[in-house]
């Protein structure tokens, strides 16, 4: 299966964060632009036997091993802008 998500943000919300406050940041709204992806009707129509909550916690679980979507900001972790 391919796919693939386009995400655009505004640069300025976060130019002023930490790479961790952005990395957690953008993790959630990659998350939650995944979830409606999977929704949408039509994707539905031509993937009918995917497990939608399986599928996102694979991939939550596989950004966890790259240090993505932490359930809250580990400021221990290296604070460059």
């Amino acid at each position: 299966m391919n796919f693939s998500i386009d995400l655009c943000v505004s640069l300025e919300e976060y130019q002023k964060l930490y790479k961790i406050e952005q990395r957690f940041e953008l993790g959630k709204i990659f998350l939650e632009w995944l979830d409606k992806g999977l929704s949408n009707k039509n994707f539905l129509k031509h993937n009918p036997n995917l497990d939608k909550e399986d599928f996102i916690n694979d991939v939550k679980n596989w950004g966890k091993e790259a240090g993505w979507f932490a359930n809250e900001v580990d400021y221990s972790q290296e604070l460059e802008f």
